[in-house]
């Protein structure tokens, strides 16, 4: 299908592709992982556990388990208690069986991890990541993501850099 075909409004075709992208952000994740970023990781987390928050599916540390990163997944929604997650829905499978139900902010306080891991925060829904990045547990965060786009906030990038 061409952007440009003029048998098909515009807006259709955006439309079109805009739901096979979100069907495969919603089933995979909203950024692709690879073997150079899982490399990275591991670089940074050395020997400790990486606290992975806001999982979604828990496909980031599926891979990353596969690629020799010790990861805790934690999401305010993994279904167990009936609460959905509105980017990744709760009829679609999980990639790992032991995520934990913990908003970010109870996650670093259990966890008490160095390193946090966050991949494609909310857009516009980020401030519990801002109180994450703030805790006195953090010193190395690892975000997948856009600068200026469609990830997490203004503020988030601010506390970034």
């Amino acid at each position: 299908m061409r952007g440009n075909d003029p048998c098909l409004p515009r807006d259709s075709v955006v439309k079109y592709v805009d739901s096979i992208r979100d069907s495969a952000a919603w089933y995979y994740s909203f950024a692709v992982p690879n073997k150079e970023a899982a490399a990275a990781i591991a670089e940074a987390v050395g020997t400790d556990a990486l606290l992975e928050v806001g999982s979604g599916n828990g496909y980031w540390a599926s891979f990353l388990r596969k690629n020799g990163v010790k990861i805790i997944a934690t999401d305010i929604a993994v279904g167990a208690t009936g609460k959905r997650n509105e980017y990744h829905p709760s009829f679609l499978p999980r990639w790992i069986s032991d995520m934990q139900e913990l908003n970010g902010i109870q996650a670093i306080n259990k966890h008490k991890s160095k390193t946090v891991f966050c991949c494609y925060p909310p857009p516009q829904k980020c401030e519990w990541l801002i109180q994450v990045l703030q805790s006195s547990y953090a010193e190395t965060f690892v975000l997948v993501g856009e600068t200026a786009g469609d990830t997490g906030t203004a503020a988030l990038e601010s506390e970034l850099y």
